[in-house]
């Protein structure tokens, strides 16, 4: 049988010169000169032929001419005899011997400069010596070029995060799980899967991120960090442009996760009833992407029940559970979340704060976290943008009284006075306000301090503010060690009005190994139009201090209710910024002067 193309065995020392096909116009030439009857010796590269591995690349490369060719993959030998060249296989010989004797060193820096990992993999099969100086020293580098450092941890152990991070974010899943409804039980159990292995790179990424300020192009001062750049590239989605990042539903999937979002439900890191919180809470920590007006404009999910949930009474849902306080309810302070999302970003005027929190300049949006994720009580910042929402008592209690029918909503929610935001200035003194001058009439409305007086957990607890069944709560079993208190006072100014705050912040141990949550609670007042005291505006505030200090979520509440079931409450939010915008600056001095006011007339 006559073969359409030439077939020749090659012998030693000799060179096979393959033509570029008219339908591919890559070149490739393969070379024997390490034969292993060479006298030179070879350290092993007969496996690791320049021009072999060369041919690998090519062959995998798409044609630039776009034709329906597949030569891509294969080499196409022409039907001409093919040519055997002394010169090319001297050639070979000279460039293999340089490349082999190419110090370490240049083959790693060389490496710094390739442009993608695959490159560097195929970098390593050039020879024996590029192989073995792809150390983990080169992997190091690439790891720190894209990720915050992280104190302590080997070559050897960066390479693997690197390798481990690389391959994760080339994952694609969903975590609306409406999306995986109609498939089996395996392909389900494969999404669990994988949405672990997510959720675990995206925690990592958190507790090890390290972000500092700096100037951008512009000059202006921005928080820079690797690992919060990497995760707002993976999950944000930018309206009007191409990016939507690798997986872009965690954050627009609130409400739509595989977790119990049945109406009034308890969801904490130590409650059985749900094991799948790590996703609610990593939600929770990215609120600083949700909320960006650049990022996650695509979708508000379940605004409706929502807002049920945040006007609930501390007593349906309590924000930290059991006598320590050190359980977060995570699942409603997601709602919190998700609620102000809808207000901050909802358009068509459906968002009551849309329109100025879209006139804010930069530096007064909300911002990431500066340095390390730490645990402990840690001492809150100095300015703060303030906003609180309420429905008037009437709609209130048709509203607890609807429970989960949410046919019956959306309900009005209103801005006391029309106002927006709050311009907040807290200070932290304990010569001027501390422990010592909380008064113990705030105590027991607030329970600011649950390691007072501590004493081990009874087998049946009540709280003043956690009425709720405890059969699904964990119990703490030991005293654990008081993190420390420390106490604040401040004010806030808005166009019309004037409150003094007075409040005290405590740690709580880090959730699901997340560090830097903290429990915070204040007493609020609004004096009268002579500066006084007025009994009828004392409110209560409790709520989360997210990690790295620069977002609380939580609930204000009547100071004067002895109700926990049928108190007026709702929902609130400070976000640090850098910056105060009041119109006139707030040193402290009016809150303390009104404290010592309150003292004297004795009511406090």
């Amino acid at each position: 049988m006559q073969l359409p193309f030439t077939v020749s065995k090659r012998k030693k020392d000799e060179s096979l010169d393959v033509s570029p096909s008219k339908r591919n116009k890559n070149h490739v030439t393969i070379s024997d000169s390490d034969d292993s009857s060479s006298t030179e010796s070879r350290d092993g590269d007969e496996d690791y032929q320049i021009d072999a591995v060369n041919s690998s690349f090519t062959t995998a490369q798409k044609d630039d001419d776009k034709s329906d060719s597949d030569a891509g993959s294969v080499i196409i030998v022409e039907t001409r005899p093919v040519t055997v060249g002394k010169k090319a296989v001297a050639q070979n010989r000279t460039l293999d011997k340089l490349i082999r004797e190419i110090p370490t060193e240049v083959h790693q820096n060389i490496a710094k400069f390739l442009p993608s990992d695959a490159d560097i993999a195929r970098y390593s099969l050039v020879c024996s010596n590029t192989f073995r100086a792809m150390s983990d020293s080169v992997w190091r580098f690439r790891f720190l070029e894209k990720f915050d450092a992280v104190p302590g941890a080997s070559p050897a152990m960066l390479r693997a995060k690197y390798q481990f991070r690389s391959c994760t974010t080339r994952i694609y899943t969903k975590f609306d799980w409406n999306q995986y409804r109609f498939l089996g039980t395996k392909a389900r159990r494969q999404q669990e899967q994988l949405q672990r292995t997510c959720l675990d790179m995206l925690q990592n990424l958190l507790i090890e991120s390290d972000a500092r300020k700096a100037l951008d192009d512009n000059g202006d001062e921005v928080i820079l960090s690797r690992n919060l750049d990497y995760i707002r590239d993976y999950v944000s989605f930018v309206s009007g442009t191409t990016h939507t990042g690798n997986m872009i539903d965690i954050i627009d999937s609130i409400c739509k996760t595989d977790n119990n979002w049945e109406f009034y439900t308890i969801c904490s890191v130590d409650s059985p009833s749900d094991s799948n919180t790590l996703v609610l809470l990593i939600q929770l920590c990215l609120t600083w992407i949700s909320w960006d007006p650049r990022y996650c404009t695509n979708t508000i999910s379940h605004f409706d029940l929502s807002q049920l949930e945040v006007y609930a009474s501390p007593a349906q849902q309590p924000i930290f559970l059991g006598r320590w306080k050190n359980d977060l309810n995570v699942r409603w302070c997601l709602h919190v979340a998700n609620f102000f999302k809808f207000h901050l970003k909802a358009g068509n005027g459906e968002g009551l704060l849309a329109h100025a929190y879209a006139d804010l300049p930069r530096n007064q949006l909300p911002q990431p976290w500066l340095g390390r994720l730490k645990s402990g009580t840690q001492q809150l910042g100095s300015h703060w943008k303030g906003a609180y929402f309420y429905v008037h008592t009437g709609e209130l209690a048709r509203m607890r009284q609807a429970g989960d029918d949410t046919d019956s909503g959306p309900y009005s929610d209103e801005l006391d006075g029309g106002e927006s935001f709050q311009d907040i200035s807290l200070f932290f003194d304990t010569q001027k306000f501390g422990q010592q001058h909380w008064p113990g009439s705030w105590e027991k409305v607030l329970q600011s301090d649950p390691f007072s007086n501590a004493a081990p957990e009874p087998a049946h607890h009540g709280s003043r503010r956690n009425t709720r069944s405890r059969k699904e709560i964990k119990k703490a079993k030991e005293i654990p060690s008081p993190p420390g208190v420390k106490y604040f006072y401040g004010s806030s100014h808005d166009s019309s009005t004037t409150a003094h705050f007075y409040g005290a912040v405590h740690g709580i141990p880090p959730q699901h190994g997340i560090p830097g949550f903290q429990r915070v609670t204040i007493m609020k007042f609004f004096p009268d139009e002579m500066g006084n005291y007025d009994p009828g505006q004392s409110w209560g505030y409790e709520g989360c201090v997210l990690p790295g200090g620069r977002i609380i979520i939580g609930r204000w509440f009547d100071a004067r209710s002895d109700s926990d079931i049928d108190v007026m409450s709702g929902p609130f939010v400070f976000w640090n910024v850098d910056e105060s915008e009041a119109d006139d600056p707030i040193d402290g001095k009016e809150a303390l002067e009104f404290f010592e006011l309150m003292k004297s007339c004795g009511y406090c």
